[in-house]
């Protein structure tokens, strides 16, 4: 349109030359008691005004449609441009077309000067001014929190000073491209043409921890809502992530704290159940462990089987070749024993040479065969006993839940009986009656 006006000029300023703009003047004539000098329309005349007011109404019913579809925040944009075009075309028309004005003068440089007043006065006045649109550039502005404006091409297009003071190796020599911005790249990403932020994601800049919103920007009058750039708001978490760390120092030392507890009463458990000298378990892990077999014995109808061992002559042995040698033969006994039973018929040392083993869900008749199978196996090893010729034997007395008794107290005392009757006997026997 502009090469259009400067080309209207040039026509009408070499008229002279050419006469196609204007043709030759007409005499005076008088109209009211003014003189009048009326010039005639040369072809060029009315192709140039053709044209020129087919650019205004076209811009005039651009203005007037985007006033009516975009959205309310942009509408004064649009309003304010009507109705200047109003106040400058219409004068004019009605001079051109209908030869009407005042006292015969064209009126449009008058409404020309009005406008300048009056949008002199409106900008004083701060009138002229979308207020939601000043404030937002303000509160841009004066953001505490950092933000910039991306365009459709991914160019940083504004910041806020907070935003430039955060990147000033960047946005302090002019806006560059946002992938410049190495800072952001966990965080942003671009989907479908439209820069997005990526949910979860945090970026740390200048030693302290952002939040990234990504708000879309839209072309007012565009179709498809299509995308015009992107403001990235930043909100400040340093607060929260350097608790959100010293709680996870917390849980973790915490989480290090129970561990060793849960050790520690591992460890405190095993000692008041197992034997720390055998590694079978003690006497005070015996109870437990036959209330659990007789109440699984009751919902069976089956029998629980006790047999109490003893290591013959074991006390003049250790007394002759001293403590350290017995100990070695007590370890070496209880890993026989369990190499000997199963893995649900638990060993215990109830103290000095004595062990127990418990026989769940079995009767007393083939405890006592498995029992002589064990003592034929501890001779038959050859499991000596050291500078001492004389084979390893065990004496056993056996009883049976609930026929022994149906305490622990009653089944242990039968079965210490006919341990005393096995060793009163000649010693390397089996007691079941």
């Amino acid at each position: 349109m502009d090469s259009v006006v400067v080309v209207a000029g040039m026509l009408a300023a070499t008229n002279d030359l050419h006469g196609l703009f204007y043709s030759s003047l007409t005499p005076m004539r008088s109209e009211n008691g003014f003189l009048y000098l009326q010039y005639g329309h040369g072809p060029l005349f009315y192709a140039v005004w053709t044209v020129l007011y087919g650019l205004v109404i076209a811009s005039f019913g651009l203005l007037l449609w985007g006033s009516f579809k975009v959205s309310p925040q942009f509408r004064l944009h649009f309003i304010y441009p009507v109705l200047m075009m109003i106040l400058l075309v219409v004068p004019n028309v009605a001079f051109v077309v209908f030869d009407y004005g005042l006292l015969g003068f064209d009126l449009s440089p008058l409404f020309f000067s009005l406008l300048v007043v009056l949008f002199s006065l409106m900008i004083a006045t701060n009138r002229i001014f979308d207020i939601v649109n000043v404030a937002s550039d303000l509160i841009f502005a004066n953001l505490r929190s950092p933000a910039l404006i991306i365009d459709a091409d991914g160019r940083v297009t504004a910041a806020n000073p907070v935003a430039t003071a955060l990147f000033p190796e960047v946005l302090s020599h002019g806006y560059r491209p946002v992938a410049d911005l190495a800072e952001l790249a966990p965080a942003i990403c671009t989907v479908d043409g439209v820069l997005r932020a990526v949910p979860g994601r945090r970026i740390m800049a200048a030693n302290r921890f952002f939040d990234i919103d990504a708000i879309p920007i839209e072309r007012p009058l565009a179709r498809n809502n299509e995308p015009l750039g992107t403001v990235l708001l930043f909100n400040d978490v340093t607060v929260e992530e350097q608790r959100y760390r010293e709680l996870e120092a917390e849980l973790a030392s915490n989480m290090r704290q129970l561990e060793t507890s849960t050790a520690m009463q591992a460890a405190l458990r095993e000692a008041a159940e197992f034997d720390p000298l055998t590694r079978v378990r003690n006497r005070l892990s015996l109870p437990q462990l036959f209330g659990h077999f007789i109440d699984a014995a009751s919902r069976e109808q089956s029998r629980v089987v006790v047999a109490l061992f003893d290591i013959d002559h074991f006390k003049r042995w250790n007394d002759f070749h001293g403590h350290a040698a017995g100990d070695r033969v007590l370890r070496d006994f209880a890993r026989f024993l369990e190499d000997q039973s199963r893995a649900v018929e638990p060993v215990f040392r109830i103290g000095g040479e004595e062990f127990l083993i418990m026989f769940p869900d079995a009767g007393i008749k083939a405890v006592g065969a498995r029992v002589n199978a064990m003592r034929t196996a501890l001779q038959s090893a050859g499991f000596q006993r050291q500078t001492d010729s004389e084979p390893l034997t065990f004496s056993a007395g056996l009883a049976q839940w609930p026929e022994d008794g149906v305490s622990l107290e009653a089944v242990l005392e039968a079965a210490d009986r006919r341990l005393y009757a096995a060793k009163s006997a000649g010693r390397n026997r089996v007691s079941a009656a």
